[in-house]
């Protein structure tokens, strides 16, 4: 079962959190996927929101330098 979570970019599935985020689409040549999703390897939302806080920030900070 998928639920959206209290956070941009969290989803919870089967007790486990992951991180999903669409790739903007002036970025898209740079992947071959259209989203990133992986696991934040944690059942624990408050420490889900704090890693996506971060990979947001680190992934925002990434992407403003590739063009």
């Amino acid at each position: 079962m998928r639920n959206k979570c209290v956070a941009n970019h969290v989803m919870k599935r089967d007790n486990q959190f992951y991180y999903v985020r669409h790739i903007p689409s002036d970025l898209t040549h740079h992947y071959s996927v259209q989203r990133i999703c992986f696991s934040l390897k944690t059942k624990s939302d408050s420490t889900a929101v704090r890693f996506s806080k971060s990979i947001t920030q680190r992934l925002d900070d990434y992407w403003f330098d590739i063009d």
